[in-house]
């Protein structure tokens, strides 16, 4: 009785932790723009032309970031490493261009918080992809 009362609580964590995981990852751009911004207001405080502002610079970077990805995804099918390369470096760019533009729209102190959540968010991922957890 222990091991199925155990076995059940495993999968119900696996499934919330598949749930909220399936969320952003099934959204669009425009909802990933979305969530993405109200996440920055909230924890930013951002003022309603800065999130406005945000937003519009979200739904770019996203659309952006899918057409990256269906490139990169059908490059992998090609199986030309040059080819990935240039778009991995592409998104690297992309990337440089989002924080150039917060920059133009967030305050100092703001921004700083935003690096900040947003290297906590790309070590919290390293870590998950070293222990295994592809």
């Amino acid at each position: 009785m222990k091991k199925y009362l155990l076995v059940f609580a495993l999968v119900v964590t696996g499934l919330s932790f598949a749930q909220d995981k399936g969320k952003f990852k099934d959204a669009t751009p425009e909802e990933r723009a979305e969530m993405q911004t109200k996440k920055m207001a909230k924890d930013l405080t951002l003022n309603q032309e800065q999130e406005q502002k945000v937003n519009a610079i979200l739904k770019e970077h996203h659309a952006n970031l899918e057409a990256k990805r269906e490139e990169i995804k059908s490059e992998q099918i090609e199986a030309k490493k040059e080819r990935r390369k240039k778009a991995m470096s592409e998104l690297k760019e992309s990337r440089s261009e989002l924080k150039e533009k917060l920059k133009g729209v967030l305050t100092e102190e703001q921004y700083k918080k935003w690096e900040t959540l947003q290297n906590e968010r790309l070590e919290k991922a390293k870590n998950y992809r070293k222990n295994g957890n592809k």
